[in-house]
């Protein structure tokens, strides 16, 4: 066996790469508890949302392309945060996420959009530029179609 095979699940905060997003590069962990608090501070907010890794690899990838993205919007960013992986779907769903891991920006409380889905590093750096540069949340649409064939 490998000395790579991971044998069991473990818990997300002790993964060394959890433990580098939090203790080395500054990511704050959103909770449902501590939403309103990061939503109420002012400027730009980078929010990643991803599941469990135990059940979704996808997950270790965006918690290493996270602080790489950091480093680029720096300039622009009060604070970065990482979603809860145990709640993080459902609260990504609160802002229209479809599909995690997402990437997003919030500037105040203000939702902005996300980045859905691993991306290749310049689908991220033009997506995200997009999104940061919004001052205020896009309109939300919704469309209803009728169940009734329409006549010609």
């Amino acid at each position: 066996m490998s000395k790579y095979t991971q044998v069991g699940a473990y818990e997300p905060d002790e993964h060394p790469l959890f433990k580098r997003l939090y203790n080395e590069e500054g990511f704050l962990k959103l909770t449902e508890e501590n939403l309103a608090e990061m939503q109420a501070r002012p400027g730009l907010k980078l929010v990643i949302f991803a599941d469990d890794p135990n059940r979704v690899r996808e997950t270790l990838d965006v918690v290493v392309i996270g602080p790489e993205l950091k480093k680029v919007f720096k300039d622009y960013l009060d604070s970065c945060w990482m979603a809860d992986v145990k709640k993080a779907r459902a609260m990504s769903a609160q802002f229209g996420v479809k599909r995690l891991p997402a990437i997003g920006f919030f500037r105040g409380s203000d939702f902005l959009g996300a980045a859905e889905g691993l991306k290749n590093w310049d689908e991220y750096l033009q997506e995200l530029g997009q999104i940061g540069s919004r001052e205020k949340a896009p309109k939300r649409t919704i469309t209803i179609m009728s169940a009734q064939p329409q006549d010609e």
